[in-house]
Formats: structure tokens, sequence, C-alpha cells
């Protein structure tokens, strides 16, 4: 059984960051805490000074949920807003697969709080008390977000927009019985080990000298807790052997870009290897967020290629071994049936 522990999941104190406290504060989580379910923006995130006035300000009974709208990323949104009044917020219209706080559940939740609220009840006010009792879901795709974007962004330099993400996120959402079962169950004794932090305000928040040693125990605690889980969770053979062939092509763009380097900025040289650079990266980019084929991947790769081999590069030595080592690379990328895998990862239906 493939795990991502095979994968190098490591769950460091930069990923801690972003998902402890929302874990300690389950009895008094906040709506700031929830722009990144609420809105789709990367964890750890938070809404605006603007944002956060116009829900305090506007009666719930006045709001208007618009119709849902594409971003060019192909993000999925709809807006609240008032009639004639300046302001609103845009909230993510994708589904909530596990209960999360945004789409429908957001639709049908202010239509409710409409009939039953026709007075000055505020949407601050009105969400605030919905997720006062945070459910296990929304905690879990909190830890589930943070966890593979930072895997991502220090192995692969993908985006939370990209299939990869997806699709590992979907894989471990799968899974979310025994992985989040694991981490929710491990609350009681993160409490004890921190008992300052059973209840938190806004004026206890920041660390003092008194808890500090108490919260980098449970910090440590719950660091092991999430690793054990993350080290138990299955995985598809097939994204495996989808990420393994890209970090060879990554090793390669990695070796394009030292080798540049060695060259005088603004030389011919120079430019022409960090336009191959720039060409494969894209080229990369754009398979992974699936707005390319495969042989269109290919051929962007081999154009890039064949342009940089007839550049200055070929008067210096070594670089006919690194565009040999991409071809390979890129060769290895697509007998791993990869057009099979991409549309998988677009779907997410995988065979396990």
């Amino acid at each position: 059984m493939t795990t991502f522990k095979d994968l190098g999941f490591k769950i460091d104190t930069e990923t801690m960051g972003f998902i402890v406290a929302p874990i300690q504060q389950l009895k008094t989580v906040k709506i700031e805490d929830m722009a990144d379910t609420l809105t789709d923006r990367d964890p750890p995130a938070t809404f605006t000074p603007e944002e956060i006035a116009w829900m305090k300000s506007t009666p719930i009974s006045q709001v208007t949920a618009g119709e849902n709208y594409k971003t060019n990323d192909s993000s999925n949104f709809f807006d609240l807003f008032v009639n004639d009044k300046p302001g609103g917020l845009r909230i993510s219209g994708r589904s909530p697969s596990n209960g999360e706080f945004r789409g429908n559940i957001v639709r049908e939740f202010i239509e409710t709080a409409k009939s039953k609220n026709n007075g000055s009840l505020t949407v601050y006010d009105a969400f605030q008390a919905h997720i006062t009792n945070v459910t296990k879901s929304d905690t879990f795709t909190y830890v589930i977000n943070a966890c593979i974007l930072n895997y991502l962004r220090k192995n692969f330099a993908f985006n939370s927009q990209s299939k990869i993400f997806e699709c590992l996120k979907t894989q471990l959402r799968d899974r979310l019985n025994s992985f989040g079962e694991s981490v929710f169950n491990s609350l009681d004794e993160l409490n004890r080990l921190s008992p300052e932090n059973q209840e938190l305000t806004e004026e206890n928040q920041e660390l003092t000298e008194e808890n500090q040693e108490l919260t980098e125990k449970a910090h440590e605690f719950l660091q092991n807790k999430l690793q054990e889980a993350l080290n138990e969770a299955p995985i598809s053979p097939e994204l495996v052997d989808f990420l393994n062939a890209f970090e060879g092509f990554n090793e390669q763009l990695e070796i394009v870009k030292e080798k540049s380097t060695s060259f005088e900025p603004k030389s011919k040289a120079y430019i022409a290897a960090t336009e191959l650079f720039s060409k494969l990266d894209e080229a990369r980019n754009r398979l992974i967020e699936g707005n390319n084929s495969i042989e269109e991947f290919k051929t962007s790769c081999a154009t890039a290629c064949a342009e940089a081999e007839s550049s200055a590069l070929k008067e210096h030595r070594g670089w006919k071994q690194v565009f040999a080592n991409i071809g390979f690379s890129v060769v290895s990328i697509a007998t791993l049936r990869m057009a099979n895998i991409i549309s998988k990862l677009t779907t997410g239906s995988f065979d396990f």
C-alpha cells in the first residue's frame, strides 16, 4: 500500500502554523477564521476590513445571493449584495462535499435566516451564530488544505488551483473518517496538555510566557498525531507515478535555472537559458492546471528545447546533456499514460 508518507509529506512548523489555531479554537471559532472555506482563499486566509465592516453593517434580511459565475481560473463563486448599497461578499460556489459552509449551504442558510429574521440581525452575527459550533468537516478541510498546499509549494511549486491539488485533496477526503477522527480525538489530550487554551478569547490569544511551554507541548503532540494520520492514508499508485515523473522534470528545470546563473546577465546565453526555463515552466503548469493536453505539453517542451539548442547555449559545455535529460523526462511523463491520469485528475475518479 502506498501512503502519503511515501510522497514525503511532512507536517512541519510552517504547516502547523496554518492549522493549529482553528483546531484549538473549535469552541470559540470566529467568522474571521472561516475565510478560506467561505471564499476559497488559500489558507491561512482572512477577510478584509471592508468585508468585515459590510457583514457587520448589513441586515441579513436585505441580502441577495446572486447567480453563480466562473472566474478566469474557472473557480466558481456567487456574490452576496444589497441593491443600491456598495460593497458585498464573494462566496465560494463549490459543492460542500463534506458539509463545509459554502455553496448551496450558504444559499440555503441565508434564505432560512431571512424568513426568520425581518429585523436588524446582521450577516456577521448570523454567520457567527451558525459557525460557533463548528463542524468537524470544516476543521478537517482546513487541515487537509494546509497540508497539501504546503507540500506542493515546497516540492512542485503548484498552487491550490492545480488539478494535482484537487486530486490529493479528494484522495485524503475519501479517507476523511479515519484521518479526521484521529485528529479530532486528539483534542481532549491537547486540551489537557494546554489547559490555558481551552477557552481562548480575543484578550488571551497572544502567547504569553506562562503558557508558552504548554502550548509548544500541545503543538508537538498535535503535529505527531497529524503526521501519524497522514502516514496511514493510502494514495493511488497512479498519482504517485505522476508526481515522481514530474519530480524528474522539475529537477531538470532547477538545473536550467541554476546553470543560467553562470552567464553574464543580458548575455545571449543568459537570455536563452532563462527563456527555456520560462517556457518549460509554463508548459508544466498548463498541463497540471488542465489547460493543455499531454500532446500540447510534449510539443511545447520540444519546441522550447529546439529553440534553445540552436541558440548561444550550443557553444557552452553541458547543455547538450541537459536537453537530452529534459527530453527523457518528457517522454517518461508521456509513457506513463499521463493523458489518462490527467483525465482522472480532472474528474477525481480513481480506482484504488
